[in-house]
């Protein structure tokens, strides 16, 4: 990641006001209560762990007295700005289906969206994904979706789509070094994109 780059992500990261439970908590909740079980694609406990991991690094000093985030897993720079990208997607999604609007008033969700898509634009051109990635990837085409925008949406999929294949997800045979929560996740992740790829 460049020095620019990382400029801008962590502009982002503080913008996202990570540490603002208040905000976040119950955007989180809405939407592992009502539009993950649909799309079963990311885990609330791995979820807060990295979002535990996340605020722990921008804070260390309150961090290290609070219960929930001693001995956090540590994340790479990509993982931690893919985390940060994720939870505007999902604040984005939460918002766009949550929040009454008229076709006139700004679109909800859409400065979180844009968040996201910075970071995601940025860290795509090196070519690597991971679980994170297509995590981030299928919230994304269903924000895209939800605004009827098929074909920006179709490509988003399509792109989590070539990701599982270059990772193996769609390989079990070779899962074999992988821990059982790995294995379900895979077939979660697998099923949902395959759904939404062909559903579009």
């Amino acid at each position: 990641i460049s020095h620019d780059d990382a400029l801008v992500m962590d502009s982002i990261e503080r913008e996202t006001r990570l540490g603002d439970e208040q905000r976040l908590e119950p955007l989180i909740a809405t939407f592992f209560e009502h539009i993950n079980p649909h799309y079963p694609c990311v885990n609330v406990n791995e979820l807060r762990a990295q979002l535990a991991t996340v605020t722990a690094a921008r804070s260390p000093n309150t961090a290290a007295d609070t219960p929930s985030t001693r001995n956090p897993q540590p994340l790479s720079r990509p993982d931690r700005y893919q985390v940060v990208a994720l939870i505007n997607l999902i604040e984005a999604e939460v918002r766009l289906l949550g929040d009454d609007w008229a076709p006139a008033d700004a679109i909800p969700g859409w400065t979180n969206f844009w968040r996201a898509e910075r970071i995601l634009s940025r860290l795509g051109w090196q070519g690597n994904g991971n679980r994170l990635t297509i995590q981030c990837l299928t919230v994304k085409a269903r924000y895209l979706l939800y605004l009827e925008h098929r074909s920006a949406a179709h490509e988003t999929i399509s792109r989590a789509g070539r990701l599982l294949f270059q990772l193996g997800y769609h390989d079990s045979a070779s899962w074999a070094e992988c821990s059982p929560f790995e294995v379900v996740m895979r077939q979660r992740i697998f099923w949902v994109v395959f759904y939404l790829e062909r559903s579009f």
